[in-house]
């Protein structure tokens, strides 16, 4: 439950569909509960749109932040690098 106590801090500068409303309690209770999800629904995005429509939003904003913002644009580079050794390697 640990995690749960952090969610108001991290919940105030969130990036687009992360966390929700973290920093009230009504907020807060909405996310703990899972009101906003449902099967198949990674995040609580625009409800006129098709599930899969969802799923290609989310999935780009988790590979923007993943290869571009969290490893600060370097790791992207070191990532090609590395896949570029290892055929390299491979063709030996």
């Amino acid at each position: 439950l640990t995690p749960y106590g952090y969610l108001p801090v991290a919940g105030k500068d969130a990036a687009l569909g992360a966390w929700g409303e973290m920093d009230t309690l009504e907020g807060f209770v909405t996310h703990f509960l899972r009101r906003e999800y449902g099967t198949f629904r990674l995040y609580a995005g625009n409800d006129n749109s098709k599930i899969g429509e969802q799923l290609w939003v989310a999935l780009g904003l988790y590979a923007r932040n993943v290869f571009l913002e969290s490893t600060l644009y370097v790791g992207t580079g070191l990532l090609l690098l590395g896949f570029i050794r290892a055929i390299s390697e491979s063709a030996r």
